[in-house]
């Protein structure tokens, strides 16, 4: 894994993220382009788990990708880990990496400061692949992960690999979001964005 120091690679992951996801919108607006026009939903705290990125890196496999890049939105990783800490909130992780590198990079940068990791301080995460097939929008707040793809044979391969932790469709997930606490209006929003 390469943790990101260098502001040049930060702006490189930025350049793949800014062709796929709207950064000035947020959940539950539609926050893909128009490019990504398949998806799925996770929980927020699936992101969180060593069996993610076992999953993720099998897809990747599978779909000969070889890198996958994990990076904060919310804290910014300019203005907040940028200013405050040798590390931009950005990892770029290799198919050679495991499950402990994963749980090591969400919880041990920035290095000696446990409140600030990305495990309990970022409310908006994206992982994406430099074959920009694929983008997972994981929101905090929203409690939920939107898995969003270029076409439906990667969907399916997806879907194929993750199986039944996948929350059950658009529907489920805006519930999960926001029908528990009774907010119809962003439930109603949430379904129209990912029709």
């Amino acid at each position: 894994m390469r943790v990101i120091r260098d502001v040049d690679d930060l702006q490189d992951a930025y350049n793949y993220i800014c062709e796929l996801v709207f950064l000035d919108r947020k959940l539950p607006e539609k926050v893909f382009s128009n490019e990504l026009i398949e998806f799925l939903f996770i929980t927020f705290d699936d992101a969180l788990m060593p069996f993610f990125f076992r999953k993720i890196t099998e897809y990747l496999r599978k779909n000969e990708g070889d890198r996958l890049w994990m990076l904060s939105l919310d804290p910014d990783p300019y203005f907040y880990f940028g200013a405050n800490y040798n590390y931009l909130g950005a990892i770029e992780f290799f198919s050679s990496d495991t499950e402990d590198d994963y749980i090591s990079a969400l919880n041990d940068y920035p290095e000696n400061n446990f409140a600030d990791a990305l495990a309990h301080n970022a409310n908006l995460l994206v992982f994406f692949s430099h074959e920009k097939d694929f983008v997972i929008y994981c929101d905090r707040d929203a409690d939920i992960g939107i898995c969003a793809f270029k076409d439906a044979i990667r969907m399916q391969s997806f879907m194929n690999i993750y199986g039944e932790d996948l929350l059950g469709g658009k529907e489920a997930a805006a519930y999960y979001a926001y029908g528990e606490f009774q907010e119809s209006e962003k439930f109603e929003r949430f379904i129209d964005s990912y029709a």
